[in-house]
């Protein structure tokens, strides 16, 4: 299995610098919301982010609070949405490679 890794963007909401993470790594692919800011600033926020795809009816959503930028990267990865090679070829199916990510974020 390949591993990749994407382009990172970074998003402000509230003065606040947030990111997403995405990685695929052994066949598993990790989304993780990253706010930069510590571990007691997230827990002020709540965050969904789901993958998806324009072209197919599956999706695959997580709920909670950003991972903090202080995590370290091998614990920062499980810490956000994780999903098997076999959930995201449902979503390449109608798409080829293609997922989208969609993202809310709000104060608690």
């Amino acid at each position: 299995q390949k591993n990749s890794s994407w382009k990172l963007r970074t998003y402000v909401f509230d003065d606040v610098l947030f990111s997403i993470f995405p990685l695929k790594q052994n066949g598993i692919f990790y989304f993780t919301f990253v706010m930069f800011s510590s571990g007691t600033e997230c827990s002020k926020y709540k965050i969904e982010l789901m993958v998806h795809s324009r072209n197919s009816d599956v999706s695959f959503k997580y709920c909670g609070v950003p991972c903090s930028i202080d995590e370290d990267k091998e614990t920062m990865k499980h810490l956000g949405l994780m999903v098997d090679s076999r959930g995201m070829d449902q979503i390449f199916e109608n798409s080829g490679m293609d997922f989208d990510l969609s993202f809310s974020i709000k104060k608690r």
